[in-house]
């Protein structure tokens, strides 16, 4: 806004690869989040059951959300309290890492969940 006006003389070539350059540097700083997947049966054991607890841990501690996917195989939708109480577990074992984003729910043959990074 100065009086008189100014203008510069400039290479546009330059500004626009100056500007591409910024942005670039803009978007590498960037923090992405993926949502990671782990399925687990009606019939997982107690010891592959925290196996997975801990493999979604360390997703949650990498600031990833967790999709986690109760899937049932012919007759056993009639259980459907015993993969609730199996989505309880998880719950439980990931208390201190994350937080539930979507409650379980059953979709089709599906129960899923959905687990995100606890926020600092």
């Amino acid at each position: 806004m100065a009086h008189p006006p100014v203008c510069r003389i400039m290479d546009y070539g330059k500004y626009m690869y100056e500007v591409n350059k910024k942005e670039h540097a803009n978007r590498a700083h960037q923090k992405s989040t993926q949502v990671k997947e782990t399925k687990i049966r009606l019939r997982t054991g107690v010891h592959d059951l925290n196996t997975k607890i801990k493999h979604i841990n360390t997703f949650l501690d990498q600031g990833h959300k967790t999709k986690v996917i109760l899937v049932f195989r012919g007759r056993e939708m009639e259980h459907a309290a015993q993969g609730k109480h199996l989505m309880e577990l998880v719950i439980q074992g990931t208390l201190e890492h994350g937080q539930v984003e979507q409650p379980h729910r059953i979709e089709g043959r599906f129960m899923v969940m959905l687990l995100s990074p606890k926020s600092a």
